[in-house]
C-alpha cells in the first residue's frame, strides 16, 4: 500500500490545471483538518475544565493525540509532495530556500491556536526539521516518511508544551 501511494503521488503532471487543482485539492484537506483542532483548543481555553463546566480534559487529550498523531503529518506529508513531486531537480535546488520557509509557515499557521510558548516552539523546531530534511535526505520516498515521522514528534511535543501552558496556573 505504500509503495502504490508513493506512485500515485510521484507522477509527473505536466499540465497547469491540473497541478493548479492538486494544489487546491491539499491546501483544502490542510485547512479541513487544521480547522478542528483550532476549534477544540479555543474552546478548551474559553471554558477552562477547573471549574467542571468546561470541556473534557480527556476529549481535549484525544483530539490533541488524534490530531497530532494522524492528521497533521498527513496533510503536511501531502503538502510537501505536492509540492516537490512535480518539480524537476535544478528547481527545487534553486527554490529550496523559498519553499523551506513556505513550509515552515503552513506548518506554524496550522498551529496557530495553541499558545504563544508553544507557537515559538514549533516554530524552530520546526525550522531545525525541515532544514534538516532538505540538506540531509537525497531519497525522495524517504524523505517523505522521514518528514512525516518527525511532524508526528514535533507536533505530539507541541500539544504537551500546549497543555503544560494552558494549565500551568
Amino acid at each position: 500500500m505504500i509503495m502504490s501511494i508513493s506512485r500515485f503521488f510521484d507522477v509527473s503532471i505536466k499540465d497547469d490545471v491540473m497541478w493548479r487543482r492538486w494544489c487546491k485539492l491539499i491546501f483544502l484537506i490542510s485547512g479541513f483538518s487544521v480547522l478542528p483542532k483550532i476549534i477544540v483548543v479555543v474552546i478548551f481555553e474559553t471554558f477552562p475544565s477547573n471549574n467542571n463546566e468546561g470541556v473534557d480534559v480527556n476529549f481535549f487529550n484525544f483530539m490533541n493525540v488524534f490530531f497530532a498523531l494522524i492528521v497533521s503529518p498527513l496533510t503536511e506529508t501531502l503538502y510537501h509532495q505536492s509540492i516537490f513531486s512535480w518539480m524537476d531537480e535544478k528547481y527545487k535546488n534553486k527554490y529550496r530556500g523559498v519553499f523551506l520557509w513556505i513550509s515552515v509557515l503552513f506548518f506554524t499557521v496550522s498551529h496557530w491556536g495553541q499558545s504563544f510558548e508553544s507557537l515559538c516552539w514549533i516554530f524552530w523546531v520546526g525550522l531545525i526539521f525541515q532544514y534538516s530534511y532538505f540538506e540531509l535526505v537525497d531519497r525522495r520516498i524517504d524523505a517523505y516518511w522521514i518528514i512525516s515521522i518527525s511532524h508526528s514528534f514535533v507536533n505530539f511535543s507541541t500539544f504537551v508544551f500546549a497543555f503544560y501552558f494552558l494549565h500551568k496556573n
